[in-house]
C-alpha cells in the first residue's frame, strides 16, 4: 500500500516512476535502464535490505541520488 501511494504521489508531481516489489525486481530494472533516484525502504523482505540495494545500485549508477526511508525507529534498525 505504501509503495502504491508514494508512486502515485510522485507521478502526480510529474515524475516518471518505476515501482517494484523487491530488491530483486529493482536490480533487474536497474540493469534494463538508467535512473536518477533510488527511493527504498531500509528493510526489505528476502534478500538484500535497502542499504545493500543502495550500495549495489550506486556501483552500477555512480552519482545516483538515494533516499532510504522506514517506518521503524533507528533503535529497531540498529542504526544508532
Amino acid at each position: 500500500l505504501v509503495r502504491r501511494v508514494v508512486a502515485a504521489l510522485l507521478r502526480d508531481f510529474g515524475y516518471e516512476v518505476v515501482a517494484v516489489a523487491s530488491a530483486a525486481e529493482a536490480t533487474e530494472a536497474v540493469d534494463r535502464r538508467g535512473f536518477d533516484l533510488l527511493l527504498s525502504d531500509v528493510r526489505l523482505g528476502r534478500g538484500m535490505d535497502g542499504v545493500e540495494l543502495a550500495r549495489w545500485v550506486q556501483q552500477r549508477l555512480p552519482g545516483i541520488a538515494v533516499v532510504l526511508m522506514s517506518g521503524y525507529t533507528a533503535e529497531h534498525l540498529n542504526l544508532g
